[in-house]
């Protein structure tokens, strides 16, 4: 599938649903538990770009977990986020640079606690200076978010079709999608599912179409508006 075909005549602003990301930047107090259920989700649609992500910027790799945690921990529960501009802001956007933050912020914390504190040899500056050469790591980073934005989207889709009983059908058909050289032929998916082969291309059409408009809801709940659904895809089609 050519995801690039992504476009501004989709309908976008019919699907937008409330963005989880500016939900993030609600004051604790007013936060919903279904707020706060899907700022949740957020973090674990996301989890494993961030863990790696971080992974690319500490000192010990082997931490990354722990300090990815700390970091989702911190966010979630923060309310000075309420002074981010959610016309402008985007949630991967944001999150590269505060984990950056973060990660200088943690041995900064962790060097003093040991009484050693940045001296000539390793100073607060050098590290900055150090993460910020990471284009390729955030390059990278944008990759991992892509890919499980499309998990997701894949996900969801799953469950609809689970939903009305026709999980097989779609697993044969998803293969498709994406042009994968094991997946069944059109005509062997229509005999197995007692179907002829215009019937199958229809749903394979079809599909298609739902995964373009999964696509911009699971875009749309990390961006503050229907306006940077499309600007936010291009950026991630553009980096990897």
């Amino acid at each position: 599938m050519n995801v690039a075909k992504i476009t501004t005549q989709e309908k976008s602003a019919c699907i937008f649903p409330t963005t989880h990301w500016t939900t993030l930047l609600q004051p604790i107090s007013q936060r919903t538990e279904q707020a706060q259920a899907a700022l949740n989700r957020l973090f674990e649609i996301y989890r494993r770009p961030i863990v790696n992500y971080v992974r690319t910027l500490v000192r010990q790799p082997q931490h990354a977990e722990d300090i990815a945690q700390e970091f989702i921990a911190r966010l979630l529960n923060r309310e000075d986020l309420t002074n981010v501009d959610r016309a402008k802001g985007r949630f991967r956007a944001y999150l590269s640079t505060s984990i950056k933050n973060h990660v200088i912020t943690h041995y900064a914390a962790e060097d003093a606690k040991k009484r050693k504190w940045f001296n000539d040899a390793f100073s607060i500056h050098e590290m900055a200076a150090d993460l910020g050469h990471a284009n390729d790591a955030e390059k990278e980073f944008t990759r991992q978010w892509w890919r499980a934005t499309i998990d997701e989207a894949v996900r969801r889709l799953h469950t609809e079709w689970e939903t009305v009983g026709k999980a097989a059908l779609f697993a044969d058909l998803e293969p498709l999608l994406w042009n994968r050289k094991d997946g069944s032929s059109i005509n062997a998916i229509a005999t197995k599912h007692r179907m002829t082969a215009n019937a199958v291309s229809l749903r394979k059409m079809r599909l298609l179409e739902r995964l373009r408009e999964m696509l911009l809801v699971v875009v749309g709940e990390t961006v503050g508006s229907p306006v940077q659904v499309h600007e936010e895809i291009r950026n991630l089609l553009r980096d990897p």
